[in-house]
């Protein structure tokens, strides 16, 4: 029972664990993303000019 227990608790511990690695992940992509986005549209306006 207690070994079952233990295993259940650290079942929900990695997937929280999982989740918050996903939305760290997701976090770091979109401020990366904005950045390639401005630069992108830096480059555009050089190139226009």
């Amino acid at each position: 029972m207690i070994k079952a227990m233990i295993r259940k608790n650290l079942i929900i511990i990695n997937t929280f664990g999982g989740i918050y690695f996903v939305f760290l992940f997701i976090y770091l992509f979109s401020e990366f993303g904005y950045l390639i986005v401005y630069i992108y549209k830096y480059d555009i306006s050089i190139c226009q000019v």
